[in-house]
């Protein structure tokens, strides 16, 4: 039975991200769809849609040490009598989740949340966002210089009811959204400073997008692109958008306040984001030998590089899909991963040959199956 200590989890979130994504073994696998909330509560709820997604039903689940246990233990339990058979036991529960009674569920939680957000949010207010003296990054700003965005400046703006404003600083900012899809972006700004640009290259990443993609991703995708331009990391451990500076947080709250006005005017509310990058025709069109070569190229650097790693440390088991990447690893490459993230590494120069790349490993025994000639294949 899968074993769950809430704390760890949410402490863990940001630090140990990949390898709890991509972690050895299947009981990780419902960490893909789960993200922490704003509140503790939030995030319990945000992995039961999680572990229902992944066909989990039963697991066990411990809240020791979390801050205010009382009140969040009368919200869980109040949710698990509609949702579940559980036992408690002081901090420590075991869950059977009902499907039918949560999709029951669901439903309810849907319409009481569509009923408080129509009493709180007047629809006709805009928010405007302060101006704050934080910029850039000076690595960022550096970088920001190299790219020449599409210029998503118009003079005459003509509103329509698809179209949702927001301003940053002094510039405002259009977002015309269309079956969940943002179909057009602009603003009214036609100066030449860091601001405009930033946001020009933003609209070009989120142009075409799911909006709730675009809420999600947006400012992580806008943060990767500029950093990656000389490939220097800035900063030890996964890197988060806000770290580029204060335009990153401003981004980031314009595009998820967008989300959330969306949603209430469309009377919506959206489940688990599987809006992701789409997969490149050069990516697809590429024979399995050929993605094969390609990704044994960067696997052979990566063992040159890491003098603890042999040739049977870590080889391809399967290219599943197009896009999940089986590796095979033995003892030394577990041990170098409890050292150093060589799983984000491995993850992030893959990526270089199709954003849509991910990896899943499993350590094994058996050092003849590392082959890939002994192990089957499928794309």
């Amino acid at each position: 039975m899968l074993k769950i200590n809430f704390k760890e989890l949410i402490s863990s979130y940001d630090q140990n991200l990949l390898d709890n994504l991509r972690g050895f073994g299947k009981d990780d696998e419902y960490l893909k769809f789960w993200v922490p909330g704003t509140d503790n509560y939030q995030s319990f709820l945000n992995l039961i849609d999680a572990l229902i997604e992944s066909k989990i039903l039963k697991f066990k689940i411990s809240f020791k040490k979390v801050s205010n246990e009382n009140e969040l233990f009368k919200k869980i339990d109040e949710t698990l009598m509609n949702i579940s058979n559980f036992d408690k036991n002081n901090c420590d529960y075991e869950i059977i989740l009902d499907n039918n009674n949560y999709s029951e569920f669901k439903v309810k939680d849907k319409k009481k949340f569509e009923q408080e957000v129509e009493l709180k949010i007047d629809n006709t207010k805009i928010t405007t966002i302060e101006k704050n003296n934080e910029n850039l990054n000076s690595f960022y700003k550096e970088n920001l210089a190299h790219f020449t965005p599409n210029n998503y400046y118009i003079n005459k703006i003509q509103l329509n009811e698809n179209i949702f404003k927001k301003s940053f600083t002094e510039i405002d900012l259009f977002f015309e959204i269309k079956n969940e899809i943002i179909i057009n972006v602009f603003h009214n700004s036609n100066k030449s400073s860091d601001i405009e640009k930033l946001i020009n290259l933003f609209f070009d990443i989120i142009i075409n997008k799911n909006i709730q993609e675009a809420a999600d991703h947006g400012v992580i995708y806008l943060e990767e692109k500029i950093r990656k331009f000389n490939n220097i990391k800035v900063t030890p451990g996964i890197i988060l958008p806000n770290q580029g500076g204060e335009y990153f947080n401003v981004l980031n709250r314009i595009i998820r306040s967008i989300f959330k006005n969306y949603q209430v005017k469309n009377n919506l509310k959206f489940d688990v984001n599987k809006n992701y990058f789409i997969m490149t025709e050069k990516w697809k069109l590429f024979t399995e030998k050929e993605k094969l070569q390609k990704i044994n190229i960067i696997l052979d650097k990566i063992k040159s590089t890491n003098v603890n790693l042999e040739d049977e440390s870590i080889s391809v088991n399967k290219i599943e899909n197009n896009f999940k990447i089986y590796l095979d690893v033995d003892k030394n490459f577990s041990k170098l991963q409890r050292e150093k993230n060589i799983l984000l590494e491995i993850e992030t120069k893959f990526k270089t040959l199709d954003d849509t790349l991910e990896v899943f490993v499993e350590e094994i025994l058996d050092q003849n199956k590392l082959r890939l000639k002994n192990s089957p294949q499928k794309i």
